[in-house]
């Protein structure tokens, strides 16, 4: 295919799902930019046009590019401000070219949305989301009333902070060398090593946190979400 064909600037779109505050799939999809390529269009003459109505393609339009591995039938093709979807692509026997085979679509409307800024701004949103929670989780294990502390050296040694990795979100830990003791329980044992005096239970005083917040954000989505919305996605 000679370069001088492909005088036309089309782009190739798809169907993305959008994620909702709280990281649910809403309904509706968008069409995502996949890229803009060089082209050539050629309108379906009479009798290919009458062939393809009668094998109930309604293909009316034939677009080639330069071969793309990427490119399939649920993708759609747009042209200044014109609409067409894609029914079969068709490569070449030296896959050096890339037959689509289209349908325009009168009735769409197309407006550009920019899906990456829309990402940014929802992962944004989430982050911020995240701290607050977390925070929560923070100040409810540091004010727990299911332990004693008499030197205050527990509650001083629970933090919060970012996770380094990506997309890790926010942790509650505590630094007392003693805090996994009181959070799950211990046997205290005589001198010996061996002998068990009794069994303390744990105070569970961070799960107890978290659970405490996790159930006001559980009820904060359901009544967001709807009640039968919220019970199929958990």
């Amino acid at each position: 295919m000679r370069s001088g064909m492909l005088r036309h600037r089309v782009t190739i779109q798809r169907q993305e799902l959008v994620f909702g505050k709280f990281g649910a799939p809403l309904h509706d999809k968008v069409w995502e930019n996949v890229a803009t390529v060089w082209a050539s269009l050629e309108a379906m003459n009479g009798r290919e046009f009458f062939a393809s109505q009668q094998a109930q393609s309604e293909v009316t339009q034939r677009i080639r590019i330069r071969y793309r591995p990427d490119v399939t039938a649920d993708m759609r093709v747009i042209h200044n401000g014109k609409v067409f979807n894609i029914v079969a692509p068709l490569p070449d026997n030296r896959g050096r070219e890339l037959v689509l085979m289209c349908r325009e679509v009168s009735s769409d409307v197309v407006v550009d949305i920019p899906i990456e800024d829309i990402r940014a701004g929802v992962r944004a949103e989430i982050d911020s989301d995240l701290g607050g929670i977390a925070a929560q989780v923070f100040e409810k294990a540091k004010s727990s009333t299911a332990f004693r502390d008499k030197t205050g050296r527990l509650r001083q040694s629970i933090w919060i902070y970012r996770s380094k990795y990506k997309d890790g979100g926010y942790v509650v830990y505590v630094k007392a060398p003693h805090s996994h003791l009181v959070e799950f329980g211990h046997v205290q044992v005589a001198k010996d090593g061996k002998t068990v005096l009794k069994h303390v239970p744990g105070k569970h005083f961070l799960r107890k946190a978290r659970n405490a917040v996790r159930r006001k954000v559980d009820a904060m989505l359901q009544d967001m979400m709807g009640d039968a919305h919220y019970g199929k996605r958990r």
